[in-house]
């Protein structure tokens, strides 16, 4: 190949040795075992040239071969379906001209591209030996992972080229190609969808203008507040299932493992903001054994199968600790939904132990006041939980098919629907049709966020959004009751409760977006951090394990 007389460059030239070398093939005059080449070789030492008559595939119109007049080759009317043009024997290439190939009565094999969906077989024109043409019958090899690859392992965390081709060059014959991962929702780590990350953060956004519009007495959206945690439910069971789905399937669960994932997710955050409260709390009623006690259990989120909403130590703490009920369960929710008629079933029947729960609470003579301790317990969310465990397992058969702009429209229309039907006092939102429409529309926004395709900067804006939801959930009360009874007494500051309207609506927008600012820095640089660290150690102990 060396004395080609240029025709052939010598990158080329290895790549056809390889060729040769690969099928067992004779080598060119000067080697030990030189020979023939067979006909179906030569095809891999040049581009191959099109026979006439072959059909050209209509997406490859301007992607043509290089040929005879590219390798500066006489022209060579036998190999248009001449007599000369079938299969033969094709002599050692000769030391001056390795490309002169034509003149060989080379029967060259057909231009060929995997077309998606189309399966090519090799017939017997096709200038392939037997055993090629066994494995190009066997059905094209797709290369689909290549296409749409993330960027790194990681990228969806930080929200930068989400869903984006993969960088570099492209797969010849993958880029113009059909694309079998379009449309999936871009997760990080293949695992995170990101039209739930953004409902999650419009929720937290929902929950803290309901307390700082309340807590000033501002307005009183009721159903914001308690749709808003409710939502965090659903998403919740949706999102786990949607990742563990597999690995129950697949018999690579495991509980322990689980559990220290969601801890070290929920207690970074929560145990710093615990070292400003408790001191509060201990200098107002005094360190004893209760607040010991209310400690430990914050810490370990066992809270939850005491009083939640007496026991918890930050504002809105109490959802995270029937939360933590529902992840010692979740394995056996979710091998239920795995299951449909199982799952169907056992979420019939939680819809009907929460609906007795409410009857039984909120809609009691006494009212919501007498008894929200008594409402604020597991079996009152089981239902969210469980048919969100649904709605995840269902995620993994569907597609990403809609458009990011619809998302926001519905989302839009939910939480203003919320708005509109919010009653009068506390409570009468969980009761007859508002309680059956709103619940309904908790699901319903699950499972179009979940069918939402997010593309460029809409992709990068739910990831981000999506990292502030906790943040945001658990540090706005701190903020407010902060500023409220620590900073603006000392100051000679009002209660905001006393201050204009326009200055109490601008307070709560302020707070607001100071919460986001420090949700985004604390994700950044204190909790993903943690979260890696812990995932590192994990990883090696199991890989120092015997």
């Amino acid at each position: 190949m060396a004395g080609a007389g240029g025709v052939l460059d010598r990158a080329r030239c290895r790549r056809a040795d390889a060729a040769v070398r690969r099928r067992r093939l004779p080598h060119p005059p000067g080697a030990p075992d030189g020979g023939q080449l067979p006909a179906g070789a030569a095809g891999q030492l040049l581009h191959p040239v099109r026979p006439a008559g072959h059909p050209r595939h209509p997406g490859r119109a301007h992607g043509c071969l290089l040929g005879r007049r590219h390798h500066r080759l006489p022209p060579a009317p036998e190999l248009r379906g001449g007599p000369s043009a079938g299969p033969g024997a094709l002599s050692a290439l000769p030391e001056g001209g390795g490309a002169r190939l034509a003149g060989q009565g080379l029967a060259l094999a057909p231009w060929r591209h995997p077309v998606p969906g189309h399966h090519h077989r090799a017939g017997a024109g096709s200038g392939l030996g037997a055993h090629a043409a066994r494995r190009q019958a066997a059905g094209p090899h797709r290369l689909h992972p290549l296409r749409d690859r993330p960027g790194r392992p990681h990228a969806g965390l930080a929200g930068s080229r989400l869903g984006q081709p993969a960088a570099g060059r492209r797969v010849p014959g993958l880029a113009r190609g059909a694309r079998p991962g379009a449309g999936r929702t871009a997760v990080s780590g293949g695992e995170r969808v990101l039209g739930w990350d953004l409902l999650r953060g419009l929720c937290a956004v929902a929950v803290a203008s309901y307390h700082l519009l309340s807590w000033q007495e501002v307005a009183t959206l009721h159903a914001w507040g308690s749709y808003g945690v409710y939502l965090f439910f659903v998403l919740s069971g949706a999102s786990l299932a949607y990742t563990y789905a597999p690995r129950l399937q697949a018999g690579t669960f495991g509980l322990a493992g689980f559990l220290g994932v969601r801890w070290m997710r929920l207690a970074p955050l929560y145990l710093l903001l615990m070292l400003l409260v408790v001191p509060w709390k201990a200098q107002r009623t005094g360190w004893g054994a209760d607040l010991a006690g209310q400690v430990l259990l914050n810490a370990s989120f066992l809270f939850g199968f005491t009083d939640p909403a007496l026991r918890a130590l930050l504002v809105g703490g109490w959802s995270l600790g029937i939360e933590a009920i529902f992840y010692l369960l979740f394995p056996l929710l979710l091998a239920a939904a795995l299951r449909p008629r199982v799952g169907g079933a056992l979420f019939a029947a939680l819809v009907l132990l929460q609906a007795a729960w409410i009857l039984s609470t909120v809609g009691s003579a006494s009212g919501y006041e007498a008894n929200a301790m008594r409402y604020h317990q597991a079996p009152a969310f089981a239902a969210y939980f469980m048919g969100g465990c649904l709605l995840g397992v269902a995620r993994r058969q569907a597609r990403a098919d809609r458009p990011a702009r619809t998302g926001l429209l519905v989302f839009v229309a939910g939480f203003a629907v919320m708005a509109l039907v919010n009653p009068a006092r506390q409570g009468g939102e969980l009761l007859g049709w508002r309680g059956l429409l709103l619940t309904t529309l908790c699901f319903a926004l699950v499972a179009v966020a979940g069918r939402l395709r997010w593309q460029g900067a809409s992709a990068r804006l739910a990831a981000w959004v999506g990292d502030a939801t906790y943040g945001v959930y658990l540090l706005h009360p701190v903020l407010f009751f902060g500023l409220s009874f620590a900073v603006f007494p000392r100051l000679g500051v009002a209660d905001p409760a006393g201050w204009p309207l326009a200055a109490r609506c601008l307070f709560a927008a302020a707070l607001l977006l100071a919460a986001f600012a420090l949700a985004l820095a604390s994700e950044r640089w204190y909790e993903r951090p943690l979260r890696d660290w812990s995932r590192r150690r994990a990883a090696g102990r199991v890989t120092a394990t015997p």
